[in-house]
């Protein structure tokens, strides 16, 4: 029940501050901002972070990319609005549990200055309508980021999306 509140509330999100700029964000805008996330998130983290589309050890719990109608209905419309969604799996060093992974993510996400509710199933949103997910679970670590609407007309579904991300940062 949780994670249905969860979903619905980054929905309702996605519909109040998501569409706000959607006659100028495209497929490529969406992409490159999504990986920007995941990287910054990355890069503050307090450890060399590995994220991850398919989880080591499992090759069917692959997350990545999917484009979605933002109304929950696929008419066809060109100028229906869509956005992209993008999942990473943040791999928990060996001398970490979940919980304190989720709690550095937090920080990260809350230092950067996004809105960000839940401490176990999280829900933000950045400054720019990109909402940030992490679904609590108690064995690994999920991140999902969500771009803000733009015209169907607008999604390039051959975009190449990152299979991994890794700390850039230079100390």
């Amino acid at each position: 029940m949780q994670r249905i509140l969860i979903a619905l509330t980054a929905l309702g999100l996605l519909a109040v501050g998501g569409c706000a700029g959607e006659e100028h964000m495209n497929s490529q805008l969406a992409h490159d901002r999504i990986v920007e996330l995941i990287q910054t998130t990355a890069d503050a983290l307090p450890w060399s972070a590995t994220l991850v589309t398919t989880y080591p050890g499992y090759p069917h719990s692959t997350l990545g990319d999917a484009p979605g109608p933002c109304t929950g209905d696929d008419s066809g419309d060109p100028d229906q609005p869509y956005n992209w969604t993008f999942g990473m799996w943040l791999l928990v060093p060996g001398d970490m549990d979940p919980a304190q992974v989720r709690a550095a993510v937090i920080d990260v996400w809350r230092a950067d200055g996004h809105h960000v509710r839940g401490d176990y199933d999280v829900v933000g949103v950045t400054g720019d309508g990109f909402a940030l997910t992490m679904v609590g679970k108690p064995d690994d670590v999920s991140l999902r980021v969500s771009s803000p609407c733009f015209p169907n007309s607008a999604m390039d579904r051959g975009i190449d999306w990152p299979e991994r991300i890794t700390t850039q940062r230079v100390d």
